[in-house]
């Protein structure tokens, strides 16, 4: 019985080593996207203004399209327009210009 306890001890440092470890990524990790998004805050301008001026103009559909990674953001941004005030189509350009109306 002594022995057993011995293995547990012996076993519970690198438990302990490996959750800091994770728990040490994790904190670089979020600490990381904040910084990131605190300097895009920071790069918010009149330019940010004006494109959100131009969708609320829109009268039409708003096309938005992407490839890989960015393909994946289009797909978030036409999630988040409103339907009724400005319905979305994304467009993906490697299926020969397939849309899906969002």
């Amino acid at each position: 019985m002594a022995e057993a306890k011995l293995k547990t001890a012996a076993r519970a440092p690198k438990t302990e080593t490996a959750e800091a470890a994770t728990l040490g990524a994790a904190r670089r990790v979020l600490t990381a996207e904040q910084q990131g998004l605190e300097a895009l805050a920071r790069q918010l301008d009149a330019r940010f203004v004006a494109a959100v001026q131009c969708l609320r103009r829109c009268r039409g559909r708003v096309i938005v399209s992407g490839m890989g990674k960015s393909g994946h953001i289009a797909h978030k941004i036409a999630a988040s327009l409103p339907p009724p005030a400005c319905p979305p189509i994304l467009c993906i350009p490697p299926k020969r210009g397939m849309a899906i109306w969002a």
